[in-house]
């Protein structure tokens, strides 16, 4: 166990402790771990459960980098949670290794709003998050509001599957209650409400409501229905039904993306943080080796190096993304897909700096973090310094209650007072509910709004958040009169004007509760300049504008058959002004054109459907005679201009509608 010098008279603060939460475990129990779970790649560390000890496991590097050890898992003394009875140490029971989650690395990353909002109080100017953002879109979007003329069909499921993660859903639904294990239910921050807690996929989709449904089929969600549609042979432009599904999943995700400040970063990752073993790194360096490449500025890479940010989440202090340096430490290149940090340095470690500074403690059991190595966004940032988190600590401290005990001392206080004891277990089974973290969040929003990142009362509510997220582990709550002085307050401004999206609008609407807020009531300090998130707003919703009139074009382009395209050319020399001033012989070549160019418009490679070139022929003039009777821009008169052969024909066949009107 590595630990900083402390010399208090308790035990070692968690933050002192720099390999707190994280032990280590065989390479042997890993590839078992990995073929049990059917995993695809190699691992080299998991989050697990075993014998009253819990947190992360870390893969045992072999001779000569380190001395072997026995044993199949090493534990810390910060992981064991509950004492172990000496009578039951080789019980197979006792010794079940429940896996909660594989270690791994997403790339890309996505930026939350309090992350930008960092970003740009350090010195990251607004235009990179504009190109950011514009890029974001266009590369999320294009395919689905322009799908090209080759292979459509293709192009445009393989959209919606990368957009709306449709594959990942029915993975998940699948795997049930060893999603999680296997890696694939857990969700990035960015995904998650609030950005508060890592949360389980949502259950309800896992029940029946969310499976297709058994006699007919039929998806419950737009987005595999619009991909069945699809890998069915249909296009939206052809079906109105798949049309309407495509234009409001497309419009909800836009929505999603802009009220989220859904930002993907390219050259960036979000990984498992876990300590140094071997001692190599100095302070704020960090280590990190992919099992897949990853595409930086057409470079293949595996082994990362260079500047970069990293950051947890939730971020809400100006000193929670820090400058790092990622070297490249050979010793270190068997841990791969995990963030391997320093265990060198001075006050605390990197993982508590992280997320709260010295106040709220984070250790190695499963924590993730994020990092950036794009250029647009490393380059320009500087360091908060760190003394900014030290300065509001005391009566943050005082703002909280603190319910310290044992499960011992609870089950003596039952056999003393059996009422008393369902009081205290109902509240402290009770306790998360006393938290507020949602509500401190948005009062934290509203105070970096008005005020900026740096002022003490915007770092009093990141602290009361972030400390008050730890409650239930920690056993301690927020004041009640903390807690009504801070709604009293702030509970009048409602979100912040940029963070209004169309739920909160919804909510609003109903309930009356904000529905007299302006923006005018949050008056921002004009020393602050604009708002970041401000901006990021109007230009996402400029950006959803235009990406819903590119899918209107495109399906309406694609609509006007070529048919009708060729019956507006055929009214432009039927009517206007001056049209018989035209010479007789020219306008005639004109006409007669026409039908060439209906002939040859829709050709038979063009059908999904195999049929003759006549039956071809008939079926366009059908469509083109439907078009006229329903007098969507053709007329009866260009009808039988370019098909009176086939229209004749199917009059013959067919008895057709009463009468053509011939304009």
């Amino acid at each position: 166990m590595t630990e900083l010098p402390y010399h208090g008279s308790n035990k070692c603060p968690p933050e002192k402790v720099l390999t707190n939460g994280c032990g280590r475990i065989s390479r042997h129990a890993l590839e078992e771990i990995q073929k049990n779970l059917k995993l695809d790649q190699t691992i080299s560390a998991a989050q697990f459960h075993c014998f009253g000890a819990r947190g992360m496991a870390l893969a045992m590097l072999p001779p000569p980098y380190e001395a072997k050890q026995p044993g199949d898992i090493i534990l810390r003394p910060s992981q064991i949670k509950i004492e172990r009875d000496t009578r039951y140490t080789d019980d197979e029971a006792k010794l079940t290794v429940d896996i909660v989650r594989p270690a791994k690395v997403s790339i890309p990353a996505r930026l939350t709003a309090d992350t930008i909002q960092i970003l740009s109080h350090n010195g990251v100017p607004t235009s990179a998050f504009l190109d950011l953002q514009k890029r974001c879109f266009e590369e999320d979007f294009s395919a689905l509001v322009d799908w090209p003329e080759d292979r459509p069909l293709v192009k445009l499921a393989h959209a919606i599957t990368q957009t709306q993660n449709v594959v990942g859903l029915r993975r998940t639904r699948r795997a049930r209650g060893m999603a999680r294990a296997r890696g694939l239910s857990a969700k990035t921050w960015d995904e998650l409400d609030e950005n508060l807690e890592e949360l389980e996929m949502d259950p309800d989709r896992w029940s029946a409501e969310w499976w297709a449904d058994d006699i007919s089929g039929r998806p419950s969600s737009d987005a595999e229905t619009c991909l069945v549609t699809i890998q069915a042979g249909f296009l939206p432009e052809t079906l109105p039904y798949l049309k309407q599904k495509l234009r409001r999943l497309l419009e909800d995700t836009l929505i999603q993306y802009v009220d989220g400040f859904k930002i993907t970063v390219p050259h960036a990752l979000t990984g498992t943080l876990v300590p140094d073993p071997l001692g190599v790194l100095e302070p704020d360096e960090i280590s990190i080796s992919l099992s897949a490449p990853m595409d930086i500025d057409g470079r293949k890479v595996t082994v990362l190096q260079g500047p970069a940010l990293i950051l947890r989440n939730p971020a809400k202090q100006e000193t929670d993304v820090r400058k790092v340096e990622i070297v490249n430490q050979p010793l270190l290149h068997q841990l791969q897909d995990v963030i391997v940090v320093s265990v060198k340095n001075k006050d605390s470690s990197l993982a508590s700096r992280l997320s709260g500074g010295v106040l709220v403690t984070t250790d190695y059991d499963g924590d993730k973090a994020q990092v950036i190595l794009e250029e647009t966004l490393v380059k320009p940032f500087r360091n908060a310094p760190d003394n900014n988190a030290l300065k509001v600590l005391n009566y943050v401290k005082g703002a909280f209650k603190s319910e310290d005990g044992s499960v011992a001392k609870l089950l003596v206080e039952k056999q003393q007072n059996a009422a008393h004891f369902a009081w205290r277990l109902s509240d402290i089974l009770l306790l998360p509910l006393n938290i507020f973290p949602g509500e401190y969040s948005i009062f934290h929003e509203v105070a970096v709004y008005m005020h900026g990142l740096s002022d003490p009362e915007a770092r009093r509510l990141g602290y009361m958040l972030t400390e008050g997220l730890k409650g239930s582990a920690t056993g301690k709550s927020i004041k009640e009169e903390t807690q009504k002085a801070d709604a009293e307050r702030y509970r009048r401004f409602g979100r912040v004007n940029w963070n209004r999206g169309r739920d909160y609008i919804r909510k609003t609407e109903s309930s009356n509760d904000h529905s007299n807020i302006t923006k005018d009531q949050i008056v921002r300090d004009k020393a602050l300049g604009p708002s970041v998130m401000d901006e990021l707003r109007e230009a996402g919703d400029t950006l959803q504008r235009e990406i819903m009139q590119l899918f209107d074009d495109r399906v309406e382009r694609d609509t006007q058959w070529p048919i009708v395209q060729i019956a507006q050319k055929h009214h432009t020399l039927t009517t206007g002004r001056g049209i018989t001033s035209v010479d007789i012989a020219a306008r005639q070549d004109a006409l007669r054109r026409l039908p060439a160019e209906y002939a040859g418009a829709v050709r038979l490679g063009d059908l999904l459907t195999p049929m003759s070139s006549a039956e071809l022929a008939l079926l366009k003039a059908s469509c083109a005679y439907s078009l006229s009777y329903r007098r969507v821009r053709v007329t009866g008169q260009f009808v039988f201009s370019v098909a009176t052969r086939e229209i004749c024909h199917l009059k013959v066949w067919k008895p057709l509608p009463k009468a053509v009107i011939l304009d």
